[in-house]
């Protein structure tokens, strides 16, 4: 009876401790900056390759992650700077200075009810910076726009209150 029982508690142990040395994981810390500034990347995102495991840093760029103990590499990202893969092997403490990309966007012009980019406009383009319209105080937007731009004339009736009319480059044309 007691033979039984201590092959079955052994056994369970056994399976225990292999099921245990399956999955058993580390705890990582570590700290995410700016290779320029020094500063804290705030929720920047740390992932352990190949998995789903992730966490992101805190106000501080702090992070804990734990990783599974066959894995030897987290991706740390975040918007504005360029990824890095980092091997976690030998450490438990990661520092990890991340350099910022620059890229410019491409700009975006809204004509009518859509948005288009501007080198794939064939037409003519004019572009009114809103410190062009903060420089000269006027009473509304149209007014504003008045000889900002080649093309467009603003009209009004002279009666107070009443709205403006715009003309872009078609104040000769029919209708």
């Amino acid at each position: 009876m007691y033979k039984n029982l201590i092959i079955r508690l052994s056994l369970g142990l056994t399976f225990l401790l292999l099921f245990n040395v399956g999955f058993s994981q580390k705890s990582f810390t570590g700290k995410v900056t700016d290779s320029k500034t020094g500063q804290p990347v705030v929720g920047s995102t740390v992932t352990v390759k190949g998995t789903t495991v992730g966490t992101q840093t805190d106000n501080e760029g702090n992070f804990t992650i734990m990783v599974p103990d066959n894995k030897t590499r987290v991706t740390v990202s975040s918007v504005g700077y360029e990824p890095q893969d980092v091997t976690i092997t030998g450490q438990t403490n990661l520092s990890v200075s991340l350099k910022s990309t620059l890229s410019t966007l491409n700009e975006v012009v809204v004509t009518g009810y859509s948005a288009q980019r501007k080198k794939d406009i064939t037409g003519s383009v004019s572009v009114v910076s809103a410190k062009e319209l903060i420089a000269n105080p006027g009473s509304n937007v149209e007014s504003l726009l008045q000889g900002k731009a080649a093309g467009v004339t603003v009209g009004t009736s002279g009666v107070p209150g009443a709205g403006a009319s715009i003309r872009i480059r078609g104040f000769t044309t029919f209708n």
